[in-house]
């Protein structure tokens, strides 16, 4: 009689424990949001622009999109010394450079 207890206990215990995990794993899934509150940003690798940032305290992933912009910004500042001067590039250079100055800082 008491193993057919502890037969149906056990049974019981572990129906609720599985009903209990699966009903808590929904709450979690409906509560993740991987969008920063601030900019809206995904925090994804490459999915979502790190200009997208606003460097805000309270932001989700500013640190790394900070990084990305540093990383961006060394990247363009060597290839800007390597291409300064060669005529070939400098039209094309000197128009993304003033397309992008008026995007970040107006006319």
């Amino acid at each position: 009689m008491i193993q057919l207890w502890r037969m149906i206990k056990g049974i019981f215990v572990n129906d609720a424990h599985e009903i209990i995990s699966k009903r808590g794993k929904e709450v979690l899934a409906e509560e993740y949001n991987p969008y920063c509150s601030i900019c809206s940003a995904c925090g994804e690798d490459g999915c979502c622009s790190a200009l997208a940032c606003e460097q805000h305290p309270d932001g989700s992933y500013c640190e790394t999109y900070l990084r990305d912009l540093q990383f961006s910004y060394r990247v363009c500042k060597d290839l800007m010394e390597m291409l300064d001067g060669d005529e070939k590039y400098q039209k094309q250079i000197d128009e993304i450079y003033d397309k992008n100055y008026d995007i970040t800082y107006g006319k």
